[in-house]
């Protein structure tokens, strides 16, 4: 595949592939494209017909940047796609120590397998990187101290005639919270450039490419990058201050109102899990769809037309005459996936339910057909979730608690430019402000406390907060859930009023649809602490963001479709106000 480089990519891909580099390559500069030339410049160096097994490495530390590499490297190299390595420092810190989940009993310590992987790497060393030809490392400055001295170590273990190429930003080091162990008071980024100079890595190059910037204001973010490359961190506070100034302000209801006009791609970017769920519940209580990128809500999922494919067949096993015939009544289905998931079951000319609830459990591609794929509305995400992803508009709210923050907290100056650089035709500054919430120190159940008497006014409802073992409910709310509308309001009706901990049904359109887990229940009754004099209280809607498929394989298989609510319900409480 033909590149078109600019010199200073040119400068990088074409140098000797022994070479040890550091390269500034700020959003939008050409990083992946760069990457993707410099492998297959390698490639095409080093590989021989009798293929003598060397490789490229890469390694980031986000999975977000380690899937959008595997993507790029899949459609972007000619051939020799597995003379590529791609993944995170933490997988590859598994592989060395051969950790497995099932070693522990509790919660997994990635510090520790670190930890572990640096006395292998160090120590019991066994030639494992011994085939590398060259080690590309992406988002560099996001590294924290122990995965800085992990990949110190790797670079020792480098043969000699191994080059190296190290992407960062320390204008994108947004993880420095995450570094309780800082060194000589030097930021994440100061710290790695320490280490590699103390191994002779001293050449250092720049992206000076814009390749994201499309339109007025993302280019008015490129420009302030270049200045504040040059200036401390007071001046790039000052910098950012004029930046956002200058860009159109709305509130959250003219957001709604223009951005359901704008054209591609659409982004609300906050600081925190707590400003998702209360910006996505104002924003869908006024009727703008979107959906929420939120840490207790699960992304992949699989999609209803897998439900709905069960009660065609009525759960007989799926030969290739019925799924053409239920493809044919579906625009959302094509008669080609059957091939794919004869493939995947390993199956040979039907496909039954216990093989398919199993790559629905067990499949690792969420890109295969039978996973629900990316909606096509705007996204409500935390700046941090949104690192190393891009939108055609991006609007950033509640800038002044990044900016200039209340307080003895430190502005996030960092954290504000990263939103700021993810779109690329519009970016925008919504006026708003989060409101307060806790989170339940043992069950992490977000709430919003009474400003005076602390008992919760309002809960946060997820898909987890929903029994997803069995079927709740009839036909008719199957039926119901098949023709519901991402948006539709969920309704809870209390089922019990007497036991340790209240239980809901739930209800859209009048059907019941699902019902409450009993962790949701018990986590709940411990923030109301005790029923009180009035009973367990009545919980206020939420929005239906979309719908799923389920399975059991107890007993008999069985599918069925799974309500996705999604908001903060109201507690409707009998007691002070």
């Amino acid at each position: 595949m033909h590149i078109n480089l600019d010199e200073s990519q040119r400068a990088i891909v074409h140098a000797n592939y022994s070479d040890r580099r550091i390269v500034t390559a700020g959003p939008g500069a050409g990083k992946t494209a760069t990457a993707v030339a410099l492998v297959e410049e390698i490639t095409s160096r080093t590989r021989t017909d009798s293929d003598d097994g060397s490789q490229v490495l890469f390694v980031s530390f986000s999975r977000t940047s380690i899937n959008a590499s595997i993507n790029a490297f899949g459609s972007g190299l000619d051939k020799d796609t597995d003379a590529v390595v791609a993944m995170t420092l933490d997988s590859l810190a598994w592989e060395l120590t051969g950790t497995r989940n099932d070693q522990f009993a509790a919660r997994i310590d990635f510090d520790a397998i670190i930890e572990l992987a640096i006395n292998k790497v160090c120590g019991d060393y066994g030639g494992e990187l011994d085939d590398v030809v060259h080690l590309i490392v992406d988002e560099a400055q996001d590294m924290t101290n122990v995965r800085r001295k992990f990949l110190l170590a790797l670079i020792d273990r480098l043969p000699a005639d191994s080059g190296l190429t190290v992407f960062g930003d320390p204008l994108q080091s947004i993880y420095e919270f995450l570094d309780s162990s800082a060194e000589n008071g030097q930021s994440a980024w100061d710290s790695l450039l320490t280490g590699l100079r103390d191994r002779d890595v001293t050449s250092f190059l720049t992206l000076d490419g814009e390749y994201r910037a499309r339109r007025r204001g993302p280019r008015k973010v490129s420009t302030a990058a270049r200045a504040m490359r040059h200036v401390g961190a007071t001046e790039r506070i000052d910098l950012l201050d004029e930046l956002v100034t200058d860009l159109s302000l709305f509130n959250a209801a003219q957001f709604g109102q223009q951005a359901a006009d704008w054209v591609g791609t659409t982004a609300v970017l906050v600081r925190t899990n707590a400003g998702v769920v209360a910006l996505h519940d104002e924003l869908a209580k006024a009727g703008f769809h979107c959906h929420a990128r939120h840490r207790d809500a699960r992304q992949a999922t699989v999609a209803p037309w897998v439900a709905d494919l069960w009660e065609a067949v009525s759960g007989r096993p799926v030969t290739m005459a019925a799924f053409d015939e239920f493809a044919s009544f579906r625009d959302d289905v094509e008669s080609g996936w059957f091939r794919l998931l004869l493939h995947a079951t390993h199956a040979g000319e039907t496909v039954s339910w216990n093989s398919f609830a199993r790559i629905c459990s067990t499949s690792l591609d969420s890109a295969q057909p039978w996973f629900t794929p990316d909606v096509d509305v705007p996204v409500i995400s935390t700046i941090h979730q949104a690192k190393g992803l891009e939108w055609d508009n991006v609007a950033v709210a509640d800038v002044p608690t990044l900016l200039r923050p209340a307080g003895k907290r430190e502005p996030e100056s960092e954290l504000l430019f990263v939103a700021l650089s993810r779109g690329r035709d519009k970016v925008v500054i919504m006026d708003w402000e989060a409101p307060f919430y806790r989170t339940a120190p043992r069950s992490n159940l977000m709430y919003r406390p009474h400003p005076r008497l602390n008992f919760p006014t309002e809960v946060l409802i997820t898909p987890e907060s929903l029994r997803l073992d069995d079927m709740i409910g009839d036909a008719g709310g199957q039926a119901c859930l098949r023709s519901a509308a991402p948006g539709s309001r969920v309704d809870f009706e209390l089922l019990s009023s007497g036991s340790g901990w209240p239980n809901y049904r739930c209800l859209v359109s009048g059907e019941v649809i699902g019902a409450t887990t009993p962790e949701f229940g018990r986590a709940f009754s411990q923030l109301l602490r005790g029923r009180g004099a009035g009973g367990w209280p009545q919980l206020g809607s939420v929005t239906l963001e979309g719908v799923e498929s389920r399975w059991s394989t107890i007993e008999n298989t069985k599918f069925w479709l799974q309500a996705r609510p999604f908001g903060m319900a109201e507690v409707l409480r009998k007691g002070p106000e």
